[in-house]
Formats: structure tokens, C-alpha cells, sequence
């Protein structure tokens, strides 16, 4: 009986108290709460759709409600928000409406949605409410919402927020409105600053849920190479951002990465550009974001970032070890030769910002060799 005790108390979860406004992550607006049971913060990472905390509808009986609500005045915006119900289906309901207009209602055992509304000027009351129709309970029998936010001026146009208003772009994804955005660097996500490598505007994802994707693209022809900025906040090699050429994935990054610059050779033939962010089936963490910034697509021969390779030295086992370094995220060819004459591939490297090791395991053969690095 201890053991089976010991176990129990070992798998139990403390569910902390925790505010409104940090459960819904948005301290900028007040929040009020009424009718026979309030909504309160929860932090419990399990239900939360950012895996830290929610808002959870309040306990009700039968015939009664448990309303949230906030009043804003404001120029024209986007309000976007995660919900989700565990109900009596087609009988208890989790609403939202924008001054009392019943705008959108979900009910019966529904995961987590995201919903995006346009909010006119003015004074806008936006209310969320759980109600129940009669007397039957549907555990949990509550509405959940988590990360709302307004954002105080519509999204700019992809070109625009990719400084590429030349190319045509196109953007989707899953069911959700999971299109990719133009996002003003003032228009702060979560208490995120540094949206835009230029400091004005870039793309961002479309909010998304487990085993989803959202992706932009565009088609170019006649262009000989492709360079941009991107960074991502995200689950570390599960969610990624990615980088496909015509379907074939040539660049991918999770995690917490700060701005990064790529560059690829593309063909003169017409060619699908895509960026995609995609989850895997559990777990959000960071920001669950990507972003893309200046896409520079143009012909000729792109400028070389400043490299270098070090001295080759040479291992215990025969072997020449030497360093590539460059201050730029790029794609470079390392050329081996023995007399200065004739080269010859010795790998391909992408660079990462930092220094790359580079060992040329058939240089015990030789008494000597010589390097070289090439951007393709």
C-alpha cells in the first residue's frame, strides 16, 4: 500500500493560480469577469495551448454562464486568439461576439483553434462566454482561451513586409487561418522585440496547431540566385522553418535563432520558392514562430561573403585538419590540389555563422596539399 501510495503522490499535478492577464497573455487590456462563475488564469501546462497557462471558463450548473470580457478603443486592428470547449455537444457552448454581435460558437470536444477577427474603430466590447443548456455534465464542461492578441494596425502586404514587392506571393496552409503575414517590427508578439532584421517589417507564419504547416511561395524565372534573413522560436528539432526549392528541402532551423542570412543557386528555368513552418504531433515551445525578412532574388553572379581557411595542420594519424570561417551563413565548395594545377572537390560545406572544421582524410597519402574555398 505505500508503494501503490508513493506513486500516486509522484504522478499528481498542481495546477497554480495564476491571472487572467497572464494566462491570456495580454496585461495591455483589462479584464473582467461575471456571471454565476468567473473565468481564472490556470497554469496548467497540459491544457494551455503554449504549454504555460490559459484561461478557463468558470464551474456552472445548468441554465447558467461564466462570461469574460474586455472593452478597447482603438483605430482599426487584428484580434487573434487560441480557444478550445469540452462540452454536451450542440447543447453547452463557448461564444464569442464583438458588441453583443454573436460572432463565431464552438461546442462538443473541440482542440485548440485559432481565430482571427477584424476590429473596427471605436469602442468594441469583445466577450467570451461559456453557457450551458440544461443539466448534463461533459467533463471538463468548460471553454479555454490563451494568447490574445490585437494587433494595432492590419497586416502590410507579403511583398512589402519582404521588401519584394516584384515577385508575386502566395500563402497557406491548414483549415486555420494559417497564411503568413506581414508584420510591422512595432507590432510586438508576446513581448518579443526584434521582429525584422531591417528594423521595419517582415513575414511571419500563420499560427498553427500540431501537425500543421503554414507556407508562402513565390515563382521565379530567369533568376540565378536567391538570398534572404529568417529566424525562429520554436521546439528545437521537431517545429521547424523551412527553406524548398520546386518540393526539394534545402534548408531547415528550430529552435531559439537569432536572424540568420542564406543564399542559394538557383537555375535559369521557372522555380517554386517556398518557406514553410511545420509541427510535429506534441509540444510548444518559444514563440512557435517564423520569420522571413529581405528576399533578394536576382541574375549573375552573387557577391562572395568574406571567408577564410586557416593553415592545414597536420593530425597524429597523417591526416590535414584545417578551419572554414565566414561571417555569413552560405554554401561554399573546399578545392584540394597537390601541385597548384589541377583541383578538385573535397567537400561541400554549409557554413553556420561560426567556425567549420574540415578534415581531409586522404591527405596521409600525400606529402603535401593545398586548399582552397569557392562560393558556388
Amino acid at each position: 500500500m505505500a508503494g501503490l501510495l508513493t506513486f500516486l503522490l509522484l504522478c499528481s499535478t498542481t495546477v497554480t493560480a495564476q491571472s487572467l492577464a497572464d494566462g491570456l497573455d495580454n496585461s495591455g487590456l483589462l479584464w473582467v469577469t461575471n456571471g454565476q462563475a468567473g473565468w481564472r488564469g490556470s497554469a496548467n501546462q497540459f491544457v494551455a495551448y503554449d504549454g504555460v497557462d490559459c484561461a478557463e471558463s468558470g464551474a456552472i450548473d445548468g441554465d447558467q454562464e461564466s462570461v469574460l470580457q474586455t472593452t478597447i478603443t482603438n483605430n482599426p486592428g487584428t484580434l487573434t486568439f487560441w480557444w478550445k470547449v469540452s462540452s454536451e455537444t450542440n447543447f453547452d457552448y463557448l461564444e464569442f461576439s464583438i458588441v453583443g454581435v454573436l460572432t463565431n460558437v464552438i461546442s462538443g470536444v473541440v482542440d485548440w483553434q485559432f481565430r482571427s477577427y477584424d476590429i473596427p474603430s471605436g469602442i468594441q466590447t469583445l466577450r467570451w462566454r461559456y453557457v450551458k443548456n440544461g443539466s448534463v455534465y461533459y467533463a471538463p464542461d468548460k471553454g479555454f482561451l490563451d494568447q490574445v492578441i490585437l494587433f494595432p494596425v492590419p497586416p502590410m502586404l507579403l511583398g512589402q513586409a519582404l521588401d519584394n514587392t516584384s515577385l508575386t506571393w502566395t500563402s497557406g496552409g491548414n483549415t486555420n487561418t494559417t497564411s503568413w503575414i506581414g508584420l510591422a517590427n512595432l507590432a510586438v508578439l508576446g513581448g518579443v522585440t526584434n521582429l525584422a532584421h531591417d528594423g521595419v517589417d517582415s513575414a511571419q507564419n500563420g499560427a498553427i496547431f500540431h501537425r500543421q504547416e503554414s507556407w508562402m511561395e513565390t515563382t521565379v524565372t530567369g533568376a540565378t540566385n536567391v538570398s534572404f534573413w529568417w529566424k525562429v522560436s520554436s521546439e528545437a528539432s521537431f517545429d521547424f522553418l523551412e527553406f524548398s526549392i520546386d518540393g526539394v528541402s534545402m534548408s531547415e532551423i528550430s529552435g531559439e535563432l537569432d536572424w540568420q542570412k542564406k543564399m542559394f543557386t538557383l537555375s535559369t528555368n521557372a522555380q517554386t520558392l517556398r518557406w514553410r513552418y511545420y509541427k510535429d504531433e506534441t509540444i510548444t515551445e518559444g514563440k512557435d514562430r517564423g520569420w522571413v525578412d529581405q528576399v533578394v532574388v536576382n541574375s549573375g553572379q552573387a557577391d562572395p561573403a568574406p571567408f577564410s581557411l586557416t593553415s592545414p595542420t597536420r593530425l597524429p594519424d597523417g591526416r590535414f585538419q584545417l578551419t572554414l570561417s565566414s561571417v555569413e551563413q552560405r554554401n561554399y565548395r573546399i578545392l584540394v590540389s597537390t601541385n597548384l594545377t589541377s583541383w578538385s572537390t573535397l567537400t561541400n560545406v554549409t557554413s553556420t555563422n561560426a567556425n567549420t572544421t574540415i578534415v581531409d582524410s586522404a591527405a596521409s597519402n600525400f606529402t603535401r596539399r593545398f586548399y582552397q574555398g569557392v562560393t558556388p
